[in-house]
């Protein structure tokens, strides 16, 4: 029986001077699919064109830490750019707030309070998101039809029990 013949090694990396080659060749469509090069394709494309043995693991790896590298600067100048809005966004907030201080001090309307609650809630979400501190989340402030019960600090606790209010039904 006859040895099968060894498969040249492959390098585990791409040399530095090809990495911008490399990139630019994953960019590419292949014109027999139509499609994007495969990390294969590429790695066949190394060995051929530039006399680099690459494995298909050293063009994903490449890919992996190119891409990495992008995202990060992308959000480094997203949250440069943002953070220069955040001291008037933040004033806004702080105003708000201190308006639904004062709607719920001074109003009796449950249905204005909600609503205020609502519109902060929905403003400090967004501010959050932004930042990067905060998933999607969602708030229901709806009573489905029923009283809400609010208690005010100045008011005696019967006149806002919750048998005080008729039920809903």
């Amino acid at each position: 029986m006859a040895a099968p013949t060894p498969r040249p090694a492959r390098s585990r990396t791409i040399p530095a001077n090809l990495h911008a080659a490399t990139r630019a060749r994953l960019r590419e469509t292949d014109p027999d699919t139509a499609r994007p090069h495969t990390c294969a394709s590429v790695a066949r494309w190394l060995a051929e064109a530039h006399g680099c043995p690459a494995s298909r693991l050293a063009v994903q790896r490449l890919r992996a830490a190119s891409e990495k590298h992008t995202s990060a600067q992308v959000t480094a100048a997203l949250r440069e750019e943002i953070a220069e809005a955040v001291p008037a966004i933040l004033a806004r907030v702080k105003r708000a707030t201190k308006h639904l201080g004062e709607v719920a001090a001074k109003s009796k309307s449950t249905k204005d309070v909600a609503a205020a609650t609502n519109a902060l809630t929905r403003a400090l979400h967004e501010l959050a998101t932004l930042g990067g501190v905060a998933a999607p989340i969602a708030v229901d402030l709806n009573s489905h039809g029923r009283p809400i019960t609010l208690r005010w600090v100045d008011a005696p606790a019967d006149d806002h029990a919750p048998a005080a209010s008729p039920a809903a039904e």
